[in-house]
C-alpha cells in the first residue's frame, strides 16, 4: 500500500502576497489625441473627394456641351456616307437590271404597287 503525502502550506504560512498588477509608464497618445487624428484625416479625404467629383462633374458637363454642338455636323457628315452608299447601291442594281430585258433600266427588280395589284386582280 502507498502512502500518500498531502501538499500543505509552510509551516507559518506564505510571505506577504506579491504585486503582480504591471505598472507601467504611459507612453503614446491618448485616445482622445488618436481620434482627433483620425477625424482631421478623414475630413481632409472627403474635401478631397468632393473637389474630384466637383471637376468631374464640371468636365463631364463641357464634354456634353462639346457633343451638342458638334452632333449636328457628325449627322450631316453620316447622311452624306448614306447617301453615297445608296447611290452606289441604286447604281449597281440599275446596271443589274439594264442587263434584264424584261425590266427597263431605273424600276426595282421586285414588285412594285401596280404589278402586285395586277397579280392579284387575275
Amino acid at each position: 500500500m502507498v502512502n500518500y503525502v498531502q501538499d500543505l502550506p509552510p509551516p507559518g504560512g506564505y510571505s506577504a502576497p506579491k504585486q503582480f498588477s504591471a505598472h507601467l509608464p504611459r507612453r503614446g497618445l491618448s485616445s482622445v489625441t488618436m481620434l482627433g487624428i483620425s477625424a482631421v484625416v478623414m475630413a481632409f479625404g472627403f474635401y478631397g473627394v468632393h473637389v474630384q467629383r466637383t471637376r468631374a462633374r464640371i468636365t463631364a458637363a463641357e464634354d456634353r456641351n462639346a457633343k451638342y454642338c458638334i452632333t449636328p455636323f457628325l449627322l450631316a457628315e453620316d447622311r452624306l456616307a448614306t447617301h453615297s452608299k445608296q447611290t452606289l447601291v441604286r447604281n449597281y442594281t440599275d446596271s443589274l437590271i439594264a442587263n434584264d430585258a424584261n425590266k427597263p433600266a431605273g424600276k426595282t427588280p421586285y414588285f412594285d404597287s401596280e404589278e402586285l395589284a395586277k397579280s392579284f386582280s387575275s
